[in-house]
């Protein structure tokens, strides 16, 4: 049977108008972050010619993706969230919305996983790194993963609009999908960021473990004062930017953890709609705030980045002027 408003609102679930407004409230300041600190990464690198090597490729393109999830995939999302009508709770129209959440979170973890395998291949193959991983294939390789992530989300909003689905979403239910299909996809969905996640963070960890030990050796072979003779050294330069690795790395898995958790509960154990809809919402808030957070990784933990952020915006040279992350520029 089609599915008309009245029908709908039959279904839907009213929600404290002040707990949506604190919500929106606080998605619309960290889209604001989100946007702020992302565009300072994309304009830093299009200033400073030191951050297009192969590495800050990868970074840069991460933090496109990350502001397109701020400034395109959360709103849509939280659009679905908000708004009850034929449409958004419609699990096959919904898709219009949420494919491109989708479609961008795939393009981060590729990112991701590109960022551990150049951190991997520059620590394990120093000698032949230039030659395998050069700035043109890293270049090739990011835009077939762009190529491929708009790609998808493309086909699932015209196949969407092809479906005769007439479920409708838990948003205004309150109720447990029963659709193998819908199911199948949550736990797939929750079961790839999981299992990406928890393999991404065991390779970045033997990554630090790697560096941590060049590094060691490096400083046991030192000629002169110790600090003198291994900082700023390439052992030790491998090992912070390792660390910026492992940082970044684990953020988006930390952020995108509890995310994987509710897509399990939502098909697997009978919750209240309000449960259903704060622990969508806790979730949901985490997964946005990795996206916050990259730029302030690449602030406080690379120090071409830091200096370059402070030369676009003054205002972050007199923040750092008293900690030990100040830099000595002439604005």
């Amino acid at each position: 049977m089609a599915m008309n408003s009245s029908e709908v609102l039959e279904y839907a679930v009213e929600i404290s108008p002040f707990y949506n407004a604190f919500v929106m409230i606080l998605f619309i300041l960290t889209i604001f972050i989100i946007a702020f600190g992302n565009i300072m990464v994309i304009v830093a690198a299009l200033k400073e010619r030191k951050l297009r090597t192969q590495s800050y490729i990868i970074f840069t393109s991460l933090a496109v993706s990350d502001l397109c999830i701020g400034l395109i995939g959360a709103p849509l999302v939280l659009y679905t969230r908000m708004i009850q009508n034929k449409i958004t709770c419609s699990v096959a129209k919904s898709v219009y919305f949420t494919a491109w959440i989708y479609m961008l979170v795939y393009v981060s973890i590729v990112h991701i996983v590109l960022i551990t395998a150049d951190r991997l291949i520059s620590l394990t193959k120093p000698l032949h790194y230039p030659s395998l991983v050069t700035t043109r294939r890293v270049r090739i390789v990011v835009f077939f993963v762009w190529a491929g992530g708009i790609t998808y989300g493309i086909v699932s909003v015209i196949e969407s609009g092809n479906r005769e689905d007439n479920t409708l979403t838990q948003f205004c239910t309150g109720e447990r999908y029963t659709s193998e299909s819908t199911r199948n996809f949550f736990v797939g969905s929750a079961s790839y960021i999981l299992f990406s996640s928890v393999i991404l963070m065991l390779l970045n960890f033997l990554i630090l473990r790697i560096a941590f030990n060049h590094f060691r050796r490096m400083q046991q072979h030192a000629i002169g004062p110790p600090r003198q003779a291994w900082q700023g050294g390439q052992g030790h330069q491998q090992y912070k930017a390792a660390k910026t690795t492992v940082f970044v790395v684990g953020t988006f898995c930390i952020g995108w953890f509890p995310t994987s958790i509710w897509f399990y509960l939502r098909v697997l154990v009978p919750i209240s709609h309000i449960g259903q809809v704060i622990l969508f919402d806790i979730a949901f808030y985490i997964a946005t705030l990795s996206s916050a957070a990259n730029p302030l990784i690449y602030c406080f933990k690379d120090n071409l980045f830091r200096r370059t952020f402070c030369k676009i915006f003054p205002p972050l040279l007199k923040l750092l002027e008293n900690t030990r992350f100040r830099v000595d520029i002439q604005i």
